[in-house]
């Protein structure tokens, strides 16, 4: 029985720790479960022991008055947790002060798409002279000629249009081929940006395959679409299908596929352009483009011995 009364002791000791332990990471009920549970567990075994010895009950009541005091000591000296500061009483929350109205349905509309709206850095590397090389150098590769990205940058920063959004409708139409026709019902579509010849009676069929003269007509033709529109969805739909069925609100269900193909790649070249330039750009606060690289400084210096006793010391200027 001293055995069992020695054991209960040490059961109950870890179990006051167990418990404040508990309390103190926030999870209350947990802890008085495992307590009760664990008194539990040591009365079924005393009584299962009829005999005990006088003022054995002494020993493991001191034990568990000095864990409950030492452990209790060291939860009110503590740092109140995320559970514990999570387990505020409703009350106190009812009492303090009213923070901010919430914002409006229309007010949130504009958070959200304020986020959507980061606009196109690609103008603040063009307007880097060191920084210019490397825009012409990642979209040379992307679409594998730099003659015709050099001419759809040139002019898309003429026409303050997003180099990404004139790259990926080049590929929708073309497929970067300067050279594609694509013959309709009652026209014809030539060249990178597939100009019409009903939109564009003025030029001739060769001038249609002439890659400075296709991309110009192409941009500045986008450029009227998105002024007109309001927006890219709208734009590229115009430019897609005519006005007359925008307007209408007789847009194609092809035409809406198109403005999203043409979205979806304009969206991973800003993606895949930021994270190349990054690597070698910093792009400040107020728009001005740094180099990654540590700038070199050259040290020069001279270094003249002095005699000084049976020392030397040198100087360095």
């Amino acid at each position: 029985m001293d055995q069992m009364v020695d054991f209960s002791t040490l059961l109950i000791i870890i179990s006051s720790i167990r418990y404040n332990r508990d309390i103190a990471n926030g999870a209350q009920n947990i802890g008085v479960l495992r307590y009760f549970r664990t008194i539990g567990d040591i009365f079924m075994s005393l009584f299962a022991h009829r005999s005990t010895r006088r003022y054995s009950w002494i020993l493991p009541l001191i034990a568990s008055l000095g864990a409950w005091g030492g452990t209790l000591f060291l939860v009110l000296d503590r740092e109140p947790t995320e559970h514990m500061q999570a387990a505020v009483p409703l009350a106190e929350e009812l009492v303090s002060e009213p923070d901010a109205p919430p914002l409006s349905p229309i007010e949130y509309r504009n958070v959200a798409l304020s986020y959507r709206n980061k606009g196109d850095t690609t103008f603040n590397y063009l307007a880097s002279p060191e920084a210019r090389g490397d825009v012409l150098a990642f979209y040379s590769a992307l679409i594998h000629s730099e003659e015709i990205a050099t001419i759809i940058l040139q002019e898309a920063e003429r026409y303050g249009l997003s180099p990404s959004l004139a790259v990926a409708l080049a590929w929708e139409e073309s497929r970067f081929v300067p050279t594609a026709v694509n013959r309709n019902r009652t026209s014809i579509d030539r060249g990178l940006f597939q100009l019409n010849n009903r939109s564009f009676p003025q030029l001739a069929e060769e001038d249609f395959f002439d890659l400075e003269t296709n991309v110009k007509h192409g941009l500045a033709h986008l450029k009227w679409c998105l002024d007109h529109a309001g927006n890219e969805v709208s734009g590229l739909a115009m430019y897609n299908a005519g006005t007359t069925r925008v307007r209408k609100n007789t847009t194609p269900q092809k035409t809406l596929n198109y403005v999203h193909r043409i979205l979806s790649f304009k969206d991973g070249i800003d993606e895949l352009f930021e994270e190349e330039m990054r690597h070698a750009w910093y792009l400040m606060a107020d728009g001005s483009v740094r180099s990654v690289a540590p700038v070199q400084v050259e040290l020069v210096a001279t270094v003249r011995e002095r005699p000084k006793g049976i020392f030397r010391y040198r100087d360095i200027d």
